[in-house]
């Protein structure tokens, strides 16, 4: 089950995922929303009777709120054969249309979107993997509110890392090897996260 360590776990009702052929999402990038309304107007969509559901929810104060474990299906953006619900994971951020997301959304954007990124494996913060609502089915969604031109050049900012370090670890692994060393490649792997202990 993939949680969000940071956001704070808010289960939609099971039946509120999925499809007859599947409840496994491929992940291709997030769909990002405007939830049109406050906390407590997406709380009673969620779990109320509307067909409607993401799995993540980003209030004005920054909060991430999980619905659902991010593998699961959500029904975000009706397409025909659920094919974006499938593969994209959607975002709902409080407020309305012509309300810009708050400095602590954008922040909580930008934090959900690296981890979720990290956890399933994605490379790329780009207009191709960070789409809205309005740009698969007719709507207004989500009415402007996404600042594009601050969210893409601060994720792609962040993930500018120097990799020097990488190097120095590589060389140390391959004496590590000639050495016959197991115990301290096997000790540095979990350091590095590339295994879990």
């Amino acid at each position: 089950m993939a949680i969000c360590p940071f956001a704070e776990w808010v289960p939609a009702p099971d039946w509120k995922h999925g499809y007859p052929s599947g409840d496994m999402l491929r992940p291709q990038g997030a769909v990002l929303h405007s939830a049109e309304g406050d906390n407590q107007a997406s709380k009673d969509v969620l779990l109320g009777p509307i067909m409607s559901s993401w799995q993540f929810y980003i209030c004005r104060d920054g909060t991430v709120l999980q619905h659902m474990d991010s593998l699961r299906v959500a029904w975000h953006t009706k397409t025909r054969f659920g094919r974006i619900n499938k593969t994209f994971w959607g975002i709902e951020a409080e407020g309305i249309a012509g309300e810009p997301l708050t400095d602590a959304q954008v922040e909580s954007s930008i934090r959900l979107i690296r981890w979720l990124w990290a956890e399933h494996g994605l490379w790329e913060f780009s207009r191709q993997t960070l789409r809205e609502h309005n740009e698969f089915t007719p709507t207004a969604c989500p009415s402007g509110r996404i600042p594009w031109d601050v969210l893409v050049p601060r994720l792609n900012e962040e993930q500018e890392v120097d990799l020097g370090w990488l190097w120095e670890v590589m060389e140390w692994l391959h004496d590590m090897v000639d050495q016959q060393k197991w115990a301290d490649i096997l000790w540095l792997l979990p350091e590095l996260g590339l295994v879990h202990n």
